[in-house]
């Protein structure tokens, strides 16, 4: 392996031992002169960090520890040094995912073990400011079901969409430091379809997967400034296999694919988007291990965390498509979340 870049391309959150997992936080990568990557130094010691973003406009990080229910602001550099900022914030429980407001006023924290949504105001500087905690989720079936609320997507202007899995729901809030997290509305997806993560396109057309039934909800912007449903589409074409749990979904650079990674069955289902922006399932492939937590484009190349084999799979999708193979698979320990740097 030869050297190349000596700046952070990529960051890496890993389970810890409180999780379960084998690695030892936050892990900084370079690109390296054969299509890889390769660690700039040690981890930097946090517990479980599940979910990581970077603030708009300053050199700041942060990451929810899943397991010890904090959200922390790091300062960075680039080349992988992380520095405390300020205390952690208090977090909900089994806290597994956090976004930042595009002008990095305030960021919002969702957790899966209680369903709570948090949105922490965010300082000049980028440090945690007030906490403010979101009003909970009611199950519209009225069966009891637990809330489990999953990721959130910023829309701009203080409007925020979170998808609240536990209740196959998509919730609106307005946010503002005067009021706090305010609902203003909901979308209801099919019954037990599980909504997890999204990606939303330049043009703001919104995708989510859903972790239970294996699709992909297709939305689009309504004329009240929110979103509207268009369809639920399948992820894959040979479609959903015991044990299955769909993980994350994004876009490839050209926003003419998803791809929707699949822990089970251990596999990366890529989905072409027609005229119309609708998904159709066109090609899958393995993801080169075992439990691909998430996954991410960096440039060209799409890089998948894949958590219970200690590692990640660099490929480089062709253009024809076609069955991929991974050039590269590096060690880290139980990564969980990937994060390209700016």
């Amino acid at each position: 392996m030869t050297s190349g870049e000596s700046r952070v391309a990529l960051w890496v959150g890993c389970y810890t031992r409180d999780m379960g997992g084998s690695g030892e936080g936050i892990l900084a990568l370079a690109r390296d002169g054969d299509g890889g990557y390769e660690p700039l130094g040690p981890a930097t010691p946090v517990a479980s960090p599940s979910f990581l973003a970077l603030h708009p406009s300053q050199p700041v990080i942060y990451a929810v520890s899943e397991g010890a229910e904090q959200v922390h602001a790091f300062r960075h550099d680039d080349r992988g040094a992380l520095t405390q900022l300020g205390d952690p914030g208090a977090a909900g429980e089994l806290a597994c995912h956090v976004a930042v407001a595009p002008d990095g006023a305030f960021l919002v924290v969702s957790c899966w073990g209680d369903g709570s949504v948090l949105a922490f105001e965010l300082e000049q500087d980028g440090s945690l400011g007030q906490r403010h905690l979101g009003p909970a989720s009611a199950d519209p079936s009225d069966q009891g079901r637990q809330s489990r609320a999953h990721s959130c997507l910023m829309l701009g202007d203080g409007r925020i969409v979170t998808a609240e899995m536990g209740h196959d729901l998509l919730r609106f809030w307005n946010f503002s430091a005067e009021r706090g997290l305010g609902p203003a509305g909901t979308v209801a997806l099919p019954h037990g379809s599980g909504p997890r993560h999204f990606a939303r396109a330049a043009n703001g057309r919104v995708y989510v997967n859903t972790e239970y039934s294996g699709e992909v909800a297709a939305l689009v912007p309504s004329t009240d400034g929110w979103l509207e449903l268009l369809g639920m589409f399948p992820a894959s074409a040979s479609g959903v296999q015991a044990g299955d749990a769909a993980a994350e979904i994004c876009l490839d650079p050209s926003e003419r694919h998803l791809y929707v990674g699949v822990r089970g069955s251990n596999r990366i289902c890529k989905l072409a988007l027609d005229g119309e922006g609708l998904p159709q399932p066109l090609e899958e492939f393995s993801c080169g291990g075992d439990w691909p937590r998430h996954h991410c484009f960096d440039g060209e190349r799409l890089v998948v965390a894949l958590e219970r084999s200690d590692a990640l799979a660099t490929f480089t999708p062709g253009v024809e498509g076609g069955v991929l193979q991974p050039r590269q698979l590096l060690a880290t320990g139980s990564p969980t979340c990937l994060l390209p740097a700016r």
